[in-house]
């Protein structure tokens, strides 16, 4: 779903609108930027966490939480800012909650230079990059003859372009220590798919698929919650006689997609009608893909078009369930349905012929869901007419409460998130290098400490470009702190690009 103004949800400081966008700014401070784009509002995020960092380390209150900074390298983070509710920015959003919940510094990147600059900025209080896949994979094979073509956008419109002087290296190397670690580098990833040069653990995963799969991609499961966000959103104890189909696109509804191709109006239709008022109710089903008045021959309805999360909310919880047909996968929707007291059908697209009730080997539309029970869940054998039929007046007869499965609870995502952030990354990274490459030394650079640690540094950059001084003094011998953050150059040139 596409931004709106009434879809943001609430916000942390004060809220300003632009161009129909919340974001959050400083209610005392204006902010004039230099290089403004719309989809790159949540850099505003970063204007107000680098102030209060600067802040807290000249006083010397900074906590050690505060210290850490997460660099959020997924331009799902900054969209799930701007009011977007695919099933990635809702993934976000969580992470971004629970992040300032812990109260870490998070800092938002856009591309993969972008990220190497934040990162060098503030390269010992960087804990953690949560990496686009793809950014992450044109950042690793950045290097001196391929650097031009990768970055010929901003060769042509930023006046920076050619900032980086020496070995042309995004991803830290032999002869580019200074380049972002792997070891500190996560790919923000919502499927299976395991490509990262330490394996499945430095890929987050927002659904356990360990649990799914028994090739075991081995990722960090995160996961996220919806509990809060739902909860502000009402339940009704009078619904519409009817269901809505979960579907994004049209296609969806084709033969080699919809497990429940050609029967779902035969099915509907053999649903009980209630009475209501005196009169007779047939039930009904509705779907929200394609423009409004689009006409679906099955299972003979018109669409009521396209809607923001908090009108696509209100249909659904005025309903009595929603159907699946088999896409879209993954998708936080049905956890939604379940939140607001509206069970789920879906299809079972696969099973073993010989143990078909063997729910460890089903392959159905929402994985996660297939070891729930009705009357919160039910499941039904693609192509299976009076199966869907009995399930949705099974599901029409037995309304549900609110329900968040356990594992979707806030307190459990917060405990793997707490989880995750204190492990050892590094000391993991090593003992992969150990199992996976036998302790070659070619492969050492993916465990690499940083060339800054346990050092004093100044860190300068071209005024035209970066605002930032960073000191860092050594105290004793056990630790290093940043005393104080500086800007530089009079004005703060480009800080809606410099992070």
């Amino acid at each position: 779903m596409t931004p709106h103004s009434e879809d943001t949800g609430p916000l942390l400081g004060a809220d300003a609108e632009h161009e129909g966008v919340r974001t959050r700014i400083p209610a005392w401070r204006r902010v004039r930027f230099r290089y403004w784009d719309g989809h790159k509002l949540p850099r505003l995020d970063n204007y107000v966490a680098l102030e209060r960092l600067a802040t807290c380390l000249t006083a010397g209150t900074c906590t050690d939480s505060e210290r850490k900074i997460i660099l959020l390298a997924s331009f799902h983070f900054g969209h799930s800012e701007l009011g977007w509710n695919g099933g990635e920015q809702v993934w976000a959003r969580s992470m971004l909650s629970a992040f300032r919940e812990l109260n870490h510094t998070v800092l938002f990147s856009w591309g993969h230079m972008d990220t190497l600059l934040n990162y060098q900025a503030l390269p010992e209080l960087v804990t953690h990059v949560l990496w686009e896949r793809k950014e992450f994979l044109v950042c690793q094979e950045r290097n001196d003859t391929n650097y031009r073509e990768m970055d010929k956008e901003d060769f042509a419109t930023k006046p920076w372009h050619d900032w980086q002087t020496g070995p042309k290296r995004c991803m830290q190397a032999d002869d580019y220590p200074q380049g972002i670690p792997y070891w500190k580098s996560f790919h923000f990833w919502f499927f299976v798919e395991t490509d990262h040069p330490l394996g499945g653990h430095w890929i987050l995963s927002p659904e356990d698929y360990d649990l799914w799969y028994g090739k075991k991609p081995n990722h960090t499961y995160l996961g996220y919650s919806i509990e809060h966000r739902c909860n502000q959103f009402p339940t009704f104890d009078h619904r519409e006689h009817r269901g809505l189909i979960l579907a994004k696109t049209l296609n969806y509804f084709e033969q080699k997609i919809n497990g429940f191709y050609n029967i779902i109006g035969k099915a509907r239709d053999g649903v009980q009608p209630i009475s209501e008022n005196g009169k007779e109710v047939k039930f009904e089903l509705v779907t929200t893909v394609g423009e409004k008045g689009t006409h679906i021959e099955d299972p003979d309805i018109e669409s009521l078009g396209r809607m923001d999360q908090k009108a696509w909310t209100e249909v659904l919880a005025r309903s009595k369930l929603l159907l699946g047909i088999g896409r879209p996968i993954v998708s936080p929707s049905p956890y939604y349905a379940l939140c607001m007291g509206v069970p789920f059908i879906q299809p079972v697209g696969w099973w073993n012929k010989h143990r078909p009730d063997d729910r460890s080997a089903w392959q159905t539309q929402q994985m996660g869901m297939r070891m729930l029970e009705e009357p919160y869940v039910y499941h039904v054998k693609a192509g299976d007419e009076e199966g869907l039929r009995a399930a949705m007046q099974r599901a029409v007869d037995n309304p549900i409460p609110r329900y968040i499965p356990p594992h979707m609870t806030w307190d459990a995502f917060m405990g793997r998130v707490r989880s995750f952030l204190a492990r050892d990354w590094q000391a993991e990274a090593k003992q992969h290098i150990v199992q996976t490459y036998a302790d070659a030394p070619k492969w050492q650079y993916l465990a690499m400490d940083s060339p800054y640690k346990g050092t004093s540094m100044t860190l300068t950059f071209p005024p035209d470009r970066m605002w930032l001084m960073v000191l860092v003094p050594r105290r004793g011998s056990a630790h290093n702190n940043i005393s104080s953050l500086q800007s530089i150059g009079g004005e703060r040139k480009g800080k809606a690009e410099a992070g």
